[in-house]
This record gives structure tokens, sequence and C-alpha cells, in this order.
């Protein structure tokens, strides 16, 4: 019968005696088992550890990449809090412009829940142990955040438009508005109540009398269309001029009109030239500035 255990006996080179050595033959067994399959272990695992030695270098610069790509992302996410802040900047001084040209303004348009950043990324991201936290919080914050931007840059486009057209319009008004006094000389009878140098007696005067040289240019006070040209017995050569916006311009006792029917006119260019037609004491320019069809003082739009 086989034995279950194997001897093993050991010769001592020096000793006077031999020693035996009795081992199980499962303890063998289980030996050769684990040598196996510590062979087969070695076998699988050292060409892994040469592949992942192999990809050490990669996985290093792959991991440089990725703090340069978090460092970008940081810097990014600062820029849009940059720039949100300066849209809100732009958006206060529409408001303020929309409230000197007394046009509605959004105060109540965010009503105070504008997602903005809260703060420096940088800040935030600071601590290496909560950094992938907040980037995973930073991401959907920053794309609330573009979305609110493109509504702001929306309503800035729309307000900027409005301001436009009423500045534009604006600019039209004081263009066609008679702004300079339309010759040099001596403002010689006022507008309003005077004594009729004619008659002696008391008469409206709807316009003011500018004493002058004969042949001193005539300017045109505005921007406006050559609406009349004409020739009357008491007012002598007269020249009408539509500015818009309700102004229109008389001159009258012209000696002559250097301008034709529905010329286009600018402020300053010379429309006449001083003169002493129709009933007239001496060479004068009578001035009248309409508003809506009625006669104001023009010495108020100087």
């Amino acid at each position: 019968m086989i034995s279950d255990k194997i001897t093993i006996i050991l010769l001592p080179e020096d000793a006077d005696r031999m020693k035996r050595l009795s081992i199980p033959r499962v303890f063998i067994r289980l030996a050769v088992i684990i040598l196996i399959s510590f062979s087969f272990y070695l076998s699988w695992l050292i060409p892994h550890y040469m592949i992942l030695k192999a990809k050490m270098p990669k996985l290093a610069q792959l991991e440089m990449q990725n703090k340069e790509k978090e460092n970008e992302f940081t810097h990014l996410a600062e820029r849009i809090h940059e720039m949100t802040i300066k849209i809100r900047e732009f958006k206060q001084i529409d408001d303020r412009l929309k409230i000197m040209a007394n046009l509605e303004t959004d105060d109540n348009m965010y009503d105070g829940h504008f997602p903005g950043m809260g703060g420096s990324p940088s800040t935030s991201l600071s601590s290496d142990l909560t950094r992938a936290a907040t980037l995973r919080e930073l991401v959907p914050m920053m794309h609330r955040t573009l979305d609110s931007l493109k509504t702001m840059t929306a309503v800035s486009k729309r307000d900027k438009f409005k301001l436009h057209r009423y500045f534009r319009n604006q600019k039209k008004l004081l263009d066609a508005t008679p702004s300079i006094c339309p010759t040099k000389g001596l403002h010689s009878s006022p507008f309003g109540y005077r004594v009729s140098p004619f008659t002696g007696k008391r008469e409206f005067h709807n316009g003011l009398d500018i004493s002058t040289k004969i042949n001193t240019p005539v300017k045109a006070p505005a921007d406006g269309i050559v609406s009349s040209v004409r020739r009357d017995r008491l007012s002598g050569n007269v020249l009408v001029l539509t500015h818009g916006y309700g102004f229109e311009t008389v001159y009258a006792h012209l000696h002559e009109i250097l301008v034709e029917k529905n010329q286009e006119v600018k402020r300053g260019d010379t429309v006449a030239r001083v003169g002493n037609t129709g009933l007239s004491t001496g060479p004068h320019l009578h001035y009248e500035v309409h508003l809506n069809g009625v006669p104001t003082d023009p010495t108020k739009y100087f």
C-alpha cells in the first residue's frame, strides 16, 4: 500500500546521524497546484504589467493634458463671468439712456434671478478634493449663464434699436428746428404787438425784422424743402421753407431768391439775399417761424 507520506532523508556533512523529514502527500499535491497556478498567474501578469508600463508615459501625458483642459475650462468660466458683469453694466447704461429719453425700462425683467456665476470660479476650484464635484456643478451653471447671456444680448439689441430710433428721430427734429439767425443785422422790430410804421396804429407783428445791407446773405436756419417762391405787393419777394415736424419759415422783402421750389436745403445754406422789395421802410429781412401753422417768436429758437 502506498504510504500517505513522503519521507525526505537529510544527510548533513558533519552530522553523525541522518535526519528524516516526513511530509504528507497532500501537501506535496497542494504545493504543486499552487506552483502551477502561480506560474499561470505570472504568465498573465507579466505581459499586462509590461503593457501598463509602456502606457505610463502616455497616461502621464494625458493627465497633464487633462489639467490643462481643466485650467482652460476654469478660464472660460471666468471669461463668461466677466462677460455677464459687462453686459449688466451695458444694460445699466441703456436704462439710464432710456430714462433720459423718457422710454420704458425693463427693471423687473429678470426680477433678481439672473443666474450669474456667483464669484470667481478659480476660487471655488482651489481645493483638489472638491474640484471634480465643483466642475460638475459648474457645467450646468455655465449653460444657464450662456442662455441668459443670449437673452440679455437679444434684449440689449432691442433696446439699442429703440434708442437708435429715438435719437435718430431727435436728430431729425433738431435738424428741422430753426436754430440760427438767418442773417446778420439789427433786430429793428421784434415779434409781437407794435405801432405800425405806416398806419401809426397798434398791430400784431408776426415776425422779426432784421435791418442790414442789401444783398446780405440769408441762410437757411434748418434743413428743409423750398415750398414756395412768390412775389407779393406788400411783402415783395417771398421765400417759404418747410422743415418738417410742423416747422415752416418765411422770408420777405428779399432782393434775390437763390433757390427753386421743391429744392432741398441744409442748415447754413445761402438761400436768398436781403432786399427792400414790397412795402418797406428800408433794407431789411422780415423773418417768420411757424409751428403747426401758428406764428411763434423766432428769437426763442436762436
